[in-house]
């Protein structure tokens, strides 16, 4: 993560200049998203959660061309996984089909953003890296914190409501595969999310 972090911060820094006008900016909104967790030996876990989300972060322009940096948090409303199939409706907590995850407690991501500029509406992407934070089944009936880590992605639309304000909504995905911290000395759960994420930003 580190890497990455000193990665983005060099690249971003290249490309600015003093021809470049830069904008720091904090942005809160609401996400909607469809998981699932794989256990890697069979067992899945799915849910459908919201949440709410901070984020802060800087952006360049230069002409109509836009690029940036973000980092933010989402934190999961409480809505906990259930099993499939035979275990479908059952959470964590009734039986666990797996060591897969139970309940998202914290999503934090850290993304680069690229995009285009037209009038007051910009056009954009986003990729970087992201870290799920939560409860784990560790045994059939038993719990425990863990986290989980990979790539995190997406495409937004923002449109400006005056000069320190704008509304956006995005299309986010998760593919989260390391995890190396998951508890209980397993090690092949995996989280994928999707979903949308709709809220304003302001600049400061």
């Amino acid at each position: 993560m580190k890497h990455i972090l000193l990665a983005a911060t060099v690249l971003f820094g290249a490309i600015s200049s003093d021809e470049a006008t830069a904008g720091d900016y904090w942005a809160l909104a609401l996400e909607s998203l469809d998981v699932s967790s794989e256990s890697g030996y069979g067992g899945t876990s799915v849910g459908e959660i919201s949440g709410l989300t901070l984020s802060v972060g800087r952006t360049y322009s230069r002409g109509a061309f836009v690029w940036g940096v973000e980092g933010g948090a989402m934190f999961n409303f409480g809505e906990p996984y259930t099993g499939t199939g035979t275990f479908a409706a059952m959470t964590c907590e009734d039986y666990a089909n797996g060591p897969y995850m139970c309940d998202l407690k914290a999503n934090v991501r850290i993304v680069g953003l690229l995009g285009w500029k037209a009038g007051a509406t910009t056009v954009y992407g986003k990729l970087g890296y992201g870290a799920a934070y939560g409860e784990f089944a560790t045994h059939f009936l038993t719990q425990d914190t863990g986290v989980i880590r990979g790539m995190t992605y997406g495409l937004g639309i923002s449109r400006e409501v005056n000069d320190q304000m704008s509304v956006f909504g995005e299309m986010i995905e998760d593919d989260y595969r390391d995890a190396r911290d998951q508890p209980g000395d397993f090690r092949h759960a995996t989280y994928e999310a999707s979903g949308l994420r709709i809220g304003f930003k302001k600049t400061f």
